[in-house]
């Protein structure tokens, strides 16, 4: 079974559960996030997309959960993660995911569509099969999308992030050998490690430390932004390697 966790701030919902409905392996569980004080889903109505999900999708799962813009789309993968631990949900893989329109699209306007791409269907059938070819792997994510944080043992971090991050770091014990990141944080990973640390560490907890509205971390450190890496070295911390497709 395959986990989905999707942060929707621009509304076209039809076009988004279509989207899932074709590219998602059966089964699966999607867990569906809508920022309720976007001006873009202010008539939203979850029995609208729980409606449209469930023709022609028996054997598949939609949890909607409704959340303001706190922590972008962080923070919303956050209070998709604590649904997701409600349930006690058992999967192999997880797609994180998001609608993303974003500043940075102006200086490369394929990115949005880019590292989107995991979430297509001939993508997913890749990192499952390099899931199953290597078991040393536990996050993939499209070519050109992986950051290294620390590309030198023995320096700091790289971003104007590094203070926050080294106390990231030591407070959620999230020390590794490898500091690369998913820029964007769309990929798709093994569960487990997620289910183990958010076990430990409440997602909505950590959701309320994040900055409200579309923060950046252009010339100022911000939490939401050294949350973006540290989802990946959830992973890389419990010895995975991250992989490009």
């Amino acid at each position: 079974m395959y986990t989905v966790v999707f942060h929707n701030y621009h509304g076209q919902h039809k076009y988004w559960i279509d989207f899932f409905k074709k590219n998602i392996p059966t089964p699966y569980y999607l867990f569906y996030n809508i920022v309720s004080d976007s001006l873009h889903n202010m008539h939203v109505q979850p029995n609208d997309l729980t409606a449209r999900f469930a023709v022609g999708n028996s054997g598949n799962k939609l949890v909607v959960r409704q959340s303001t813009n706190v922590g972008r789309d962080i923070g919303g993968k956050l209070v998709l993660m604590d649904a997701l631990l409600q349930l006690d949900i058992k999967s192999e893989y997880l797609l994180v995911l998001h609608d993303k329109k974003s500043p940075q699209s102006v200086t490369d306007p394929t990115w949005g569509t880019r590292i989107l791409k995991i979430a297509e269907k001939s993508e997913i059938e890749k990192a499952v099969q390099v899931f199953m070819n290597d078991p040393g792997v536990g996050l993939v994510a499209v070519k050109n999308t992986v950051v290294n944080e620390k590309p030198f043992d023995d320096a700091d971090f790289i971003s104007v992030n590094a203070s926050l991050l080294k106390a990231l770091v030591d407070k959620y014990q999230l020390q590794s050998d490898n500091y690369q990141f998913v820029a964007g944080s769309m990929f798709m990973a093994r569960l487990k490690p997620f289910i183990d640390f958010f076990s430990t560490y409440r997602p909505l907890e950590i959701r309320k430390t994040l900055e409200r509205g579309n923060v950046m971390d252009v010339f100022t450190a911000t939490q939401t932004h050294s949350w973006e890496r540290m989802l990946s070295w959830i992973v890389s911390s419990k010895g995975f390697a991250l992989k490009e497709i």
